[in-house]
Order: structure tokens, then sequence, then C-alpha cells
């Protein structure tokens, strides 16, 4: 089996998944205050991030801690109604997808590649993604659920980085990583660029462009 790799958020969603849907939140019809609240949990991180305070190597904890805060907009809310949430936002993510990248799944799939979506955010927002447009595979973060409501405040798994090398190596063991390929936008998934033999930046950060450009790597802007 040769896989083809696909990022989310900056590659195959040309935004930040996490801040689109939650500026988009109230827009849904969903409470204003619990959106103002969320908002107050995470902006500083951002706001950290963008002014360039944290460094490489934190921007994935960041992101890490972004999204157990963003989790909280949940607080309450029982699987049915997560899914709903679901089902809507993928209406919302179809409109903001990179259409160069969404080419590229269709031809890997014409060209015998086994297709997957990784990322770090939530698996069930993924699996409606990777269903839209024809992707195999949706690997994401789980949510907890306790009683049939979800467990905002446990902590979530969730694989960022080279966690995402590992996450590859146990699910598709017998795949063959020097025939497959991978497409991201960022340096921190460098490591998984380098895990397959066909590496693919898309819009890539100035860190990635600069390897990418050094090494002959494909880009795809």
């Amino acid at each position: 089996m040769k896989l083809a790799i696909f990022d989310f958020d900056g590659t195959l969603m040309r935004l930040d998944s996490l801040t689109y849907l939650l500026s988009m939140w109230s827009k849904m019809g969903y409470p204003k205050w619990r959106q103002l609240q969320i908002y107050g949990l995470i902006i500083g991180l951002f706001l950290r991030y963008k002014l360039g305070l944290i460094g490489k190597t934190g921007r994935e904890q960041m992101k890490k801690t972004a999204l157990q805060r963003f989790t909280r907009i949940f607080s309450g809310m029982n699987e049915e109604q997560i899914n709903d949430f679901f089902d809507k936002s993928v209406e919302l993510i179809n409109t903001q997808m990179n259409e160069n990248v969404v080419a590229e799944v269709s031809a890997a799939k014409k060209q015998g590649y086994h297709t997957v979506l990784l990322s770090g955010f939530y698996n069930g927002l993924l699996e409606r993604v990777a269903s839209k447009i024809g992707i195999d595979t949706a690997l994401g973060t789980q949510m907890h659920f306790s009683g049939g409501i979800i467990d905002a405040k446990k902590p979530l798994d969730i694989k960022t980085g080279g966690d995402k090398v590992n996450r590859i190596r146990d699910r598709f063991s017998s795949a063959d990583l020097t025939e497959s390929c991978s497409y991201a936008d960022s340096i921190s998934d460098l490591d998984l660029l380098e895990l397959v033999g066909e590496p693919i930046t898309v819009v890539p950060d100035a860190d990635l462009k600069a390897i990418a450009l050094q090494r002959n790597w494909r880009i795809i802007e």
C-alpha cells in the first residue's frame, strides 16, 4: 500500500479551522456568550504566536492548548448535538478548501494511493470532510464523553508535529512509505514530509519553503 497523506489546516483548508469555526459559532445559531467566553480563553495564545513570543517548538503546544480550551465551547452538549455542529461546519469548511489540493486528492486516488487526512483537529469533523471529498481515512483527535455528554475538561490525546509520524507508522505498518507522498504547509510537519518518498509543500511558511527550495521539493502555491 502506498499513502497520500494530507494535512488539514493551511493545506487542505486555507485557514486555521479552530479560529474560523469559532468566528462562525454564533452565525450558526449558537450562543454568542459562549463564543466570547472561548475567545477569552484562546486569544492570548494566538496573539503571543503572531507576535513571535512563542518559538517554533512552542507552536505545537500552543495549538494543543488552544484545541483543549476550545473544547469547552461544547460543555453540556451531547454527542448528537456536537455531530449536528460538525455537519453544519463541513458546509462552511467546504467553501474554504484549497481547490488545488482537492484536485491532488482526486489524482492520488486515480493513481492507486490510499488517501489519509491527518490532523490534530477533531476526528468527528475530519471524517465528514474526508467523506465529502473522497479521502479514504481520517485520523484526528477523539473527543471524550461521559453518560452521553461531552467531558470537555478531560485531556485530549492530540497528535501534532512529530507525533503524526508515529500515528502513520502505527496505523499503516505495512505501507510502503518510500512510494508514498505527503502534503503540508508548516515547518512543524517536517518530520512527516521527510517520512515519505515524495514530500509536497502547500503554500509553505518561510522556514519550510527554504527547505523545499533547497531540496527541490514540489511546492503548490
